[in-house]
């Protein structure tokens, strides 16, 4: 499989123009109510969630034996792409979003993969979204920060009837180069 770029061959195009990861705020954009920024080196869980809404790192997921994991890593499994597999090796830790069974109205959340200065050359972001029976929920996953090759892994898991809106931003600015590899087990209903 490949993405055919034959249609862009004479397109004239031009690099967006840059973002300052430090200045941006999502809430202040209205992209979402609450906002996490994120580190993926170091992951810390700081803002306050609605009722039904948890965030968890795959490390403490770990340490309680946390049922969300069940499904964690079958969506976009190990040995089934190189990208994948890529980021699997250098991830230090992923960030697991698990939304109750009929959670409803929740206030939206924009996770933000944000990258220092002085980041590494590679950045591997892992992200696993959980949404329960009939629940429904807003996401924005947001990418900033500049300088470094991002290889980012987004799964999701819909169980029957539920709805998740979501939307990927990548707010990199050159020289940056990303890979976002998104994959979805989507249940009946959903």
């Amino acid at each position: 499989r490949y993405t055919n770029l034959r249609a862009f061959r004479d397109a004239s195009l031009s690099p967006a123009a840059p973002v300052d990861p430090q200045a941006s705020d999502a809430a202040a954009d209205g992209l979402a109510d609450i906002v996490l920024s994120v580190d993926p080196a170091a992951l810390a869980i700081e803002d306050a969630l609605p009722d039904g809404v948890r965030v968890v790192t795959l490390r403490d997921a770990l340490a309680v034996d946390d049922p969300v994991l069940q499904s964690f890593g079958n969506i976009a499994p190990i040995g089934g792409d190189a990208l994948v597999d890529l980021n699997d090796a250098f991830a230090r830790d992923a960030l697991i979003l698990d939304i109750a069974p009929d959670t409803r109205g929740a206030a939206s959340l924009c996770i933000d993969w944000r990258l220092p200065a002085e980041a590494e050359h590679l950045a591997s972001p892992r992200l696993f979204v959980h949404l329960g029976h009939h629940a429904e929920f807003t996401l924005v996953e947001r990418r900033l920060g500049r300088g470094a090759f991002m290889n980012a892994v987004t799964e999701l898991s819909l169980t029957n009837g539920a709805r998740l809106h979501y939307v990927d931003i990548n707010a990199e600015t050159a020289p940056s180069q990303s890979v976002t590899r998104v994959s979805a087990n989507v249940g009946r209903d959903a």
